[in-house]
């Protein structure tokens, strides 16, 4: 009692697997639309991170202009030591001639660093 399907059979059937295929592709269709919205949100992120992260990249101090100024600094305080080292020679010479203080603690005071002199 087997029957041999008939073609309106097989077109019912493929007509049923049509609309299956035919919701899933809308589904798949519905869910591609969300991750295209929330791929244009993220496309707007970055483009503001890329904004952002120029304009840190253009303050940024370089290494280089760093070591350049660190190294002015070093020599503007040098001259500012070596200025004030000469006032106190002159101090300590002056109070050594006025007898004041002894030429060996004089000398002593003369040999302390920054720039020991030696007599």
């Amino acid at each position: 009692m087997n029957k041999e399907p008939t073609i309106s059979d097989v077109l019912s059937a493929v007509g049923g697997v049509m609309e299956a295929i035919g919701e899933f592709s809308n589904k798949v269709d519905a869910r591609f639309d969300g991750i295209d919205r929330r791929l244009d949100g993220i496309d707007g992120r970055v483009d503001g991170i890329d904004v952002r992260l120029t304009r840190v990249e253009s303050q940024m101090v370089t290494k280089a202009y760093l070591d350049d100024k660190l190294i002015d600094l070093k020599a503007d305080l040098t001259v500012v030591m070596r200025k004030e080292d000469h006032k106190l020679e002159a101090l300590t010479r002056l109070l050594a001639s006025k007898k004041v203080i002894s030429e060996d603690d004089a000398n002593n005071i003369l040999s302390l660093e920054p720039f020991p002199q030696s007599v």
